[in-house]
């Protein structure tokens, strides 16, 4: 859903975490982590940049450079926002700060408690004392998909276990039932139905939603 440049700083706050990815060029980009720390509706918005970013950002030519941004509001339901835009400028004393020209629109989309979060989360999936390296793509409460690219033998109703970064935010590996097996050109895509729904707790639901903005795409 894309909005107007007013409706983005209704949903930005202060302190709000983002995902910044600078693109110097077809092939040349640099991403980091960040935070929103305030702005001019419609003219520009400030962020900052960690330490670890500054001698990468100082050595380039930063002003008018290609600049995608995504980040999760408070809002009741969760909205991950995206917008693209250019760099103004940037400071580093007394802190490091970048300068964005506001976008004339950005794409929002709400995240509902028991819609399936679309993800790009490496994770092991094991069944039968056989391993795969495995990569997470979407997740619900009562399921997930998992893209696996090396051979395998795994079938329909077979049990499946799968470890990923979530763990530690869900009571026990992930378990479930093989209810679906499709051949795509990237692999194999492996539908999973959870023998108990997961407890969506906090922890949980703001590590999907970090997860979910890293994977969106938007081009």
């Amino acid at each position: 859903m894309s909005s107007t440049s007013s409706e983005l700083f209704l949903l930005l706050k202060p302190g709000m975490k983002l995902s910044i990815v600078l693109e110097f060029g077809p092939k040349d980009s640099f991403n980091f982590t960040s935070q929103y720390i305030g702005g001019k509706a419609d003219v520009y918005l400030i962020v900052d940049f960690p330490t670890k970013a500054k001698e990468q950002l100082i050595m380039r030519k930063v002003n008018n450079t290609r600049i995608v941004v995504r980040g999760v509001s408070d809002t009741k339901d969760g909205d991950i926002v995206a917008f693209k835009s250019t760099t103004l400028a940037l400071i580093n004393s007394p802190t490091g700060l970048l300068f964005l020209r506001a976008p004339q629109h950005f794409v929002r989309k709400p995240i509902r408690e028991h819609e399936r979060y679309k993800l790009n989360l490496a994770a092991t999936a094991s069944a039968e004392e056989q391993s795969y390296k495995a990569t997470l793509t979407d997740l619900s409460v009562s399921g997930c998909a998992l893209l696996i690219k090396e051979q395998s033998q795994l079938a329909n109703n077979l049990s499946l276990t799968i470890s990923s970064d979530l763990d530690e935010f869900v009571e026990g590996n992930l378990k479930g039932q093989i209810i679906s097996i499709s051949k795509t050109k990237l692999g194999t895509k492996v539908g999973v139905k959870f023998g108990d729904e997961i407890t969506l707790n906090e922890g949980l639901r703001s590590k999907l939603l970090e997860e979910t903005f890293k994977a969106s795409s938007f081009n």
